[in-house]
């Protein structure tokens, strides 16, 4: 993705820090990648929105914020 730092749009990441689908290496890389982007560090797993929406979603909410 050598086009990313391009994106002048506000960002953020939720970082499912417990993810044994997307490393959170690799989460952590996209939020590096984006220019001015939010990290957002929830210790859920991949499917956390699902799985775990109680702890989930205010930490999404928290993103969402940070982009308006």
């Amino acid at each position: 993705q050598p086009w990313l730092h391009e994106l002048v749009l506000p960002s953020a990441v939720v970082i499912t820090t417990n993810d044994t689908i997307v490393p959170p290496t690799r989460q952590r890389q996209l939020a590096a990648m984006l220019p001015n982007a939010t990290a957002h560090l929830v210790a859920l797993d991949h499917s956390a929105a699902t799985s775990d929406p109680d702890a989930y979603w205010p930490v999404f909410e928290e993103a969402l914020v940070s982009v308006t």
